[in-house]
């Protein structure tokens, strides 16, 4: 029996066992993640990029991480799809991506420059949208925020994320009926993220609607708190409290 006509069938196949299990592994660790089994997918996560994972899913695995509050296992995976060429991906959803540290390190302005340098340079994408408008309403320049965001919204009315944007822009500069027509619809959708469910919860504050606003913000409770949420539980709670002693919106 010639032994090289079985070694080297096996090698190929450890081979390419070893050069392509980065996407199974990703899938398992994506199907993990999804069952709440978080600390488990993260660790399965890091594995897939270590073992070569593409550039587009690694993508992905940096932002769970991020949302997960793991900004610096992140901040590496961005700056490497920044700086390293990685075939036809486009670095920018990176940099898009990159700027999500830059405004949980505080920097908001810097976080604010890099998303607009990619708008300037024709780079559009929902994320590049919702994190924009949100920095810019943060900021506090509600006349560019609210530019931003109607951009966004005609780019695509139905990310949820865009949606909210809006919705607050129109709170922040007292447009109620425009804020309740945008919350009705996105409420209808069910969003998975707190946010939205407060900022409803302030237009029936407004309204006078105290019972549907602490329904709301119960609603807003049962959701997810991530990293990235732009506001704690200690808040919602907070404004539970208000609601329940006053119809007054807080300062």
């Amino acid at each position: 029996m010639n032994i090289t006509l079985i070694i080297v069938p096996l090698l190929l196949v450890m081979y390419l066992f070893f050069r392509f299990r980065s996407f199974p592994l990703f899938l398992r660790a994506m199907k993990t993640y999804n069952t709440g089994d978080t600390s488990k997918a993260l660790a399965m996560l890091k594995d897939s990029v270590e073992a070569g994972l593409s550039a587009k899913h690694q993508l992905t695995v940096g932002y769970l991480l991020l949302k997960e509050g793991y900004p610096e296992d992140a901040e590496r995976i961005f700056t490497f799809l920044m700086t390293t060429p990685q075939g036809k991906f486009n670095s920018n959803h990176a940099r898009a991506y990159s700027a999500l540290i830059h405004w949980k390190k505080g920097h908001l302005d810097e976080a604010i420059a890099e998303l607009e340098t990619l708008l300037e340079s024709h780079y559009r994408t929902t994320a590049l949208y919702s994190n924009l408008g949100f920095f810019l309403i943060e900021k506090g320049d509600m006349d560019k925020a609210l530019k931003i965001n109607l951009e966004a919204y005609e780019y695509n009315n139905q990310s949820p994320v865009i949606q909210d944007n809006l919705g607050l822009c129109y709170i922040k500069t007292e447009q109620w009926a425009m804020a309740e027509e945008i919350y009705d619809k996105l409420i209808e959708s069910h969003p998975r993220f707190p946010d939205a469910w407060y900022n409803a919860a302030l237009i029936a504050v407004h309204k006078g609607d105290k019972k549907k606003a602490e329904s709301l913000l119960n609603s807003a409770l049962e959701k997810k708190f991530s990293y990235l949420s732009t506001l704690s539980k200690t808040q919602v709670e907070n404004q539970i409290e208000q609601v329940k002693g006053s119809s007054e919106i807080p300062e």
